[in-house]
């Protein structure tokens, strides 16, 4: 199996997307599973000729050649996602940084959003079809980067509430400050009910929930990458938790275990990448 991350070279586009990510496995008994965890970034996946299945809490996607090329769009969960691939493999994954793939289409994220991960659309047409085609005739990953950030730019476009939602996703971001949502609303000059409509409908999540994402990604970052914070009381403090045992509570809801027995078994694939628990068949 392949792995391989590319950064967008369109400076329009790295504002909206943190990279792409490829796997590829040619090999018609390939199987293998992985363990994705909350993120407040979100992943839109297009597959060769493949279907899928999805449950509560994982996804299965499984080569068929009697379906076309599709995407599948996953939603901002709280809970470890298991994924599943079988067969023969050939995706692609956009990962969106928050607010960013509402740039891209017509529909809002929490609209579309409603389950773990379900079939895209929005893109349903002969530019969409032209493009796939090139794309998966190509086995160059840099062809295939210069391919999508091509069609991205053609389907690009702001949406009407981007620059108060940027201004609160840049409040909520700040961990150094004590989250309170009747203050940030007062900020931004809306009600805490519009706050939450607006978190809802761009970001699929609640400001609360979306918060309790972001402090679970600073920590992971402070446990793989800082070497200034290795306790796991520092860096419970560090990410502004309230206490130890709310921090426990946040592990155990997004991960599956305590953060001592999950920073033993977690497989760090690298800098700014998802983090995945491979399980090989």
């Amino acid at each position: 199996m392949q792995i391989q991350t590319y950064y967008p070279n369109n400076h329009l586009l790295a504002r909206h997307i943190a990279y792409f990510y490829y796997v590829i496995s040619k090999n018609a008994d390939f199987s293998a599973s992985y363990y994705a965890f909350p993120h407040v970034y979100n992943g839109l996946s297009i597959y060769r000729s493949a279907n899928y299945q999805a449950t509560a809490n994982s996804v299965t996607t499984y080569s068929d050649n009697k379906k076309n090329h599709g995407a599948f769009l996953q939603s901002r969960y709280q809970f470890p996602l298991k994924v599943t691939l079988n067969g023969p493999v050939d995706q692609v994954t956009i990962v969106f940084k928050p607010l960013g793939i509402n740039h891209f289409m017509d529909a809002h994220f929490g609209d579309l959003a409603k389950h773990v991960s379900q079939p895209f659309d929005q893109w349903q047409g002969r530019n969409y079809n032209i493009f796939l085609n090139k794309f998966f005739a190509t086995n160059n990953f840099e062809q295939r980067t210069a391919l999508i950030e091509t069609f991205l730019l053609t389907v690009y476009k702001p949406f009407s509430d981007y620059v108060i939602m940027k201004e609160a996703v840049d409040l909520i971001s700040d961990l150094d400050s004590k989250f309170e949502a009747a203050q940030m609303a007062a900020a931004l000059n809306v009600s805490v009910r519009t706050l939450n409509r607006l978190f809802i409908k761009h970001l699929g999540l609640s400001p609360v929930a979306y918060r309790k994402s972001l402090q679970f990604r600073h920590s992971l970052k402070n446990k793989l990458y800082n070497e200034q914070f290795k306790r796991l009381t520092d860096i419970c403090y560090e990410s502004n938790f309230y206490d130890a045992s709310y921090f426990n509570r946040i592990y155990k809801q997004f991960t599956g275990s305590n953060p001592a027995r999950f920073f033993k078994a977690v497989d760090n694939k690298g800098d700014n990448m998802p983090l995945f628990q491979y399980l090989y068949h």
